[in-house]
């Protein structure tokens, strides 16, 4: 099953990790990444063009966990044009309009000890309804939110337990 990413994107598979992509049509701005394959989700990672405008940080250093609830402890969340833009018109939050396709975020799992990076955490909203989010982790089992095997979570929507708790939202209420 492919999920589309935006009505105009030409649609391709990906092999590796049993994660299916598609082309998002993301240009020189570095908003998004090239595809939404686990692979490609993690290429744009290793790029670290998030950490550069038109991206801006949540916050200016890491911050401790907001949420009882998180795995992810101390953090710190990068968002994309995309998402900014979409927050501004109100989108994303529970009962409202989803946000807009192509809304990413970068979370960055950090040590606690010395705010080096220990992995992260993504989020690409896809073409379609609230849930349509491609949901990707890499890092220390527990601080991707699950009991895993895998070096990578990767997974659109509940399927994976990320979907399950943030359920679209970048941020979860308290």
């Amino acid at each position: 099953m492919t999920h589309r990413l935006a009505p105009w994107a030409l649609l391709l598979s990906l092999p590796g990790c049993g994660a299916e992509g598609q082309d998002t049509g993301a240009g020189p701005t570095g908003s998004f990444p090239a595809d939404s394959s686990a692979e490609g989700i993690a290429a744009f990672v290793q790029g670290e063009l998030w950490r550069q405008p038109p991206w801006i940080a949540e916050s200016g250093a890491p911050r401790e966990e907001e949420s009882i609830n998180s795995p992810h402890d101390r953090v710190q969340v990068f968002l994309n044009d995309v998402i900014q833009a979409s927050a501004a018109e109100g989108r994303g939050n529970f009962g409202g309009e989803p946000h807009a396709t192509g809304s990413m975020s970068v979370k960055v799992i950090v040590d606690e000890d010395d705010d080096s990076a220990l992995g992260h955490a993504v989020m690409l909203k896809l073409d379609g309804d609230f849930q349509e989010w491609v949901y990707w982790c890499e890092g220390p089992s527990s601080r991707c939110g699950a009991e895993r095997d895998e070096e990578q979570t990767w997974g659109i929507g509940t399927d994976t337990t990320c979907g399950i708790c943030h359920g679209g939202n970048v941020f979860n209420a308290q």
